[in-house]
């Protein structure tokens, strides 16, 4: 098949254009690779997409990176294509973000794709990744260590981003362009050997050529088994979720049981808690398989409590039969909030309560609801988060204990703790949210009282703290 062929019957294999005249962002830095795909792109005859040429000049290479800009201009005016272009100092964004000189340009890169996608309408993107350079990824990636998930990266389509010529050898394309007549622009980048693609493609890759002629084609299949693998792992992990994590989830915190977690099969159970740990901060950022495998050891050690820092402030708690991923960074500050009268109150850490006089009792039973007597408890009532050196009057005593020796009897973690509620009426408490009713407070069956339901998150760790 021939680079036209294999880009097309791509394109029809993994969807990647379901519509004639879809708006597509292609990434062209002016190399041979992407010179082809913008090439052939034009050449469809069957859902010919509208493309947009994207460059990002990075401002690594001096003259050569001014060069590179103005020739992917040029090849636009040529092919009568849309050009938006770039730019940013790579090397000061990578220190300022503490990050590599390649990882910082691909940031900046698909940064500003998202932007011309939403400035455009456009619905794809397309980058210019060959056969070669998912052979060399997934040697980069086995050499680091990493399992099926990272083996089976640069993915013929991944949500909006697709490869075209993800089945098309470097060589090939080498082919299309002498035959096309085109021309393009070399990274003299390419050859610094400073950089680990460089060594793999130039040293490596040769080497294991000696040993089997047919290597990339061998670790383009490697790839696409650990990606059949992998996507079967994800799919039993996105089912046994909501088993094992019963907290609703929200940025910051994410709680579940250690009992259905260690039920689990251990090749789900590394996907479960790297999908927890985005749940829980937004992303996997800086997330390596070592943290991944501190968390498992943890969990299934028979330690009843412990703690596994992570990165992004983030960290995960053991404790009385159920774990937490929490966010530290992202935990509420201390915080008093004023209520005058009945009904609804949104609080913090994804909580709210609502207020109300009743005789009603059929919620009297249900730890998520507090009743109390109007006689000594009215408006207003302070909300509050729990505080050192707390007391209160315990249902079924008479004098004051202290909530922290509350919670440590009532196996209440130290994580869920700080994000409980403490309700209080002329400085007294007269409930610790979902744990402890104060007695001097205590409601009245039959009687006019106040009913404070809780709702959110803290009720639903409490539920997952019963059943864990």
């Amino acid at each position: 098949m021939s680079l036209q062929e294999k880009l097309t019957a791509a394109l029809k294999e993994f969807d990647m254009l379901p519509r004639p005249a879809m708006k597509v962002v292609a990434g062209v830095s002016g190399g041979a690779d992407s010179v082809a795909l913008v090439h052939a792109l034009t050449r469809l005859e069957e859902n010919a997409p509208e493309i947009i040429v994207c460059h990002f000049n990075h401002r690594l290479r001096g003259r050569e990176s001014e060069r590179d800009e103005e020739f992917v201009s040029r090849l636009c005016e040529k092919l009568d294509l849309r050009f938006e272009v770039s730019s940013c100092d790579t090397e000061a964004f990578s220190k300022q973000k503490k990050l590599s000189i390649e990882s910082a340009a691909r940031e900046l890169r698909y940064e500003f794709f998202a932007e011309v996608c939403e400035k455009t309408g456009a619905e794809r993107i397309a980058t210019a990744h060959t056969a070669d350079d998912r052979a060399e990824t997934v040697l980069m990636r086995m050499l680091r260590g990493s399992g099926t998930l990272g083996i089976s990266s640069i993915k013929p389509r991944s949500d909006n981003l697709i490869r075209p010529l993800i089945n098309v050898s470097r060589e090939e394309v080498m082919e299309y362009l002498a035959d096309a007549g085109e021309k393009w622009v070399e990274d003299s980048s390419n050859d610094l050997t400073i950089f680990t693609r460089n060594r793999v493609r130039k040293q490596l890759l040769p080497l294991l050529e000696t040993f089997n002629p047919q290597m990339k084609k061998a670790l383009n299949r490697l790839a696409d088994t650990a990606g059949r693998q992998s996507s079967y792992i994800s799919l039993q992990a996105s089912r046994i979720f909501p088993q094992v994590f019963t907290s609703p989830g929200t940025k910051g915190l994410l709680a579940g049981s250690v009992s259905e977690f260690r039920a689990v099969h251990r090749a789900v159970r590394s996907e479960l808690l790297r999908t927890a740990y985005a749940t829980a901060t937004g992303g996997l950022e800086r997330l390596e398989f070592s943290h991944l495998e501190e968390m498992d050891a943890l969990l299934m050690s028979p330690a009843r409590s412990g703690a596994v820092s992570l990165p992004r402030g983030a960290a995960m708690e053991k404790s009385y039969g159920f774990f937490c991923l929490v966010l530290r960074c992202g935990a509420a500050d201390d915080y008093k909030l004023t209520v005058k009268g009945e009904g609804a109150k949104d609080l913090p850490d994804g909580n709210s309560a609502f207020f109300e006089k009743t005789s009603d009792i059929s919620l009297w039973e249900r730890r998520d609801v507090g009743h109390f007597s109007l006689e000594k408890t009215g408006f207003p009532i302070e909300v509050r988060n729990f505080r050192p050196g707390d007391r209160t009057v315990p249902l079924g005593m008479s004098g004051t204990k202290k909530l922290k020796s509350v919670f440590t009897e009532r196996k209440i973690p130290s994580f869920l703790r700080t994000r409980l509620p403490i309700f209080t009426c002329k400085g007294e408490i007269i409930w610790a949210g979902g744990v402890v009713i104060s007695d001097s407070h205590k409601a009245v069956k039959g009687a006019q009282n106040l009913r404070i339901k809780l709702d959110g998150l803290v009720p639903d760790l409490l539920e997952t703290r019963r059943g864990g």
